[in-house]
């Protein structure tokens, strides 16, 4: 199996096609042997927040996840286009993904020893309609971590820009003292509902 990125010529017409610019979503969706597309979704997520409200962060979650689908899909409409979305929280608030290192220090320093959740919703859309949806929640705490042991890592893995600033498939895992959920899931991709839809569908 391969991938196809980005750009596609009006003479391709993919069966699968990834709503992401994830990196990690790409290597996932690549594992689990399935050939795709690769297309940027094309919505305001900053906007589609503000609309939400104050509704739970996991339905904020999957809400993001069928607004970037569906955008690909209004354009892809016979293909699977998969669309999925992150949202950690911390104490009930959204933790935003940081931009740069020291906002990345500032986030790691917040969750040192504490427990916080990544909030995931995956979907899949056809035809401009959502044919799966799947949302789950992941529960993490963090050892204490001192500064240094703080910019080691962030040097170590350069979590910039990633949900709770840490890359959990490379060395982020061993920031942990107790995990309840799966690695999926902290990683942004219900991959395993993906896997079982689409293999059920017979792509």
């Amino acid at each position: 199996m391969h991938l196809l990125l980005a750009i596609l010529p009006l003479t391709i017409v993919p069966r699968i096609i990834l709503a992401s610019t994830s990196s990690i979503r790409k290597q996932m969706l690549s594992d689990a042997g399935f050939s795709f597309a690769v297309l940027p979704p094309d919505c305001d997520e900053d906007m589609l927040k503000k609309q939400m409200g104050d509704i739970p962060l996991l339905k904020k979650a999957l809400e993001l996840a069928k607004a970037k689908a569906k955008s690909v899909s209004a354009a892809q409409p016979d293909a699977y286009v998969i669309g999925s979305d992150q949202i950690c929280e911390y104490e009930g608030r959204v933790i935003s993904k940081s931009n740069n290192f020291d906002e990345s220090f500032a986030c790691l320093k917040l969750l040192s020893g504490a427990t916080h959740k990544q909030n995931n919703g995956t979907c899949i859309y056809r035809n401009g309609e959502c044919i799966m949806e799947h949302s789950e929640i992941a529960e993490l705490t963090m050892k204490n971590l001192n500064d240094d042991e703080i910019i080691e890592y962030i040097k170590l893995d350069n979590p910039i820009g990633c949900a709770g600033s840490y890359k959990f498939e490379l060395n982020g895992k061993n920031l942990f003292t107790k995990i309840n959920g799966k690695a999926e899931t902290i990683q942004g991709f219900g991959i395993s509902a993906v896997k079982r839809y689409l293999s059920d569908v017979k792509i």
